[in-house]
């Protein structure tokens, strides 16, 4: 009886450990499948739809904190703009996750014309030989989110979060720096 319990302890103690590694596990392969220039590897650590999501949400709030107060004075100006933003940013974020999320998580800028151009320019070689996530600050928001904030001293602050479903963590989130505004 006490050999049952003691496997079963150790058991749920290996459980345990694997899931509070597993946002460190997670970065670590997106290091590496970035290192091999591994696509198919890369997008098995991504929530893409989540990423997706979350960067369309940052363009959105960036558009409106820079529309000019008097547009967003005259309600039918207001709406026009809100819905011209939505389509460009449907037409801008999928480019964007397709062609330049690699590029983004080397501390690079995206480049992003929301003027009558192209919405998105073609990928640059990135130089950068560091890691994403070296010198990260890790922090456990709860059990099934984790937060990895790097900071580069050119293009600053980027956070990613990981979220856990059932025993897998999955890049979710990535906040840009230049995306960032002053509205809450």
């Amino acid at each position: 009886m006490k050999k049952w319990f003691l496997l079963a302890a150790l058991a749920a103690l290996a459980v345990l450990a694997y899931v509070a590694a597993g946002p460190y596990l997670t970065m670590h392969r997106i290091e590496k499948s970035i290192a091999e220039q591994d696509l198919d590897g890369l997008s098995a650590q991504i929530d893409f739809p989540a990423v997706r999501a979350g960067l369309k949400t940052q363009l959105q709030r960036k558009i409106e904190a820079e529309t000019p107060e008097l547009l967003k004075e005259i309600p039918l100006l207001n709406q026009a703009v809100t819905t011209l933003s939505s389509k460009v940013l449907e037409q801008a974020i999928d480019p964007l996750m397709a062609g330049q999320l690699l590029y983004i998580m080397q501390g690079n800028a995206p480049d992003l014309d929301f003027g009558l151009g192209e919405l998105v320019q073609p990928v640059p070689s990135s130089t950068s030989t560091e890691k994403v996530f070296e010198n990260a600050e890790t922090d456990y928001i709860d059990n099934r989110t984790f937060v990895a904030t790097v900071t580069h001293a050119e293009s600053g602050t980027y956070r990613f979060t990981f979220t856990r479903t059932g025993l897998n963590w999955k890049l979710s989130g990535i906040e840009l720096p230049m995306l960032a505004t002053d509205a809450p």
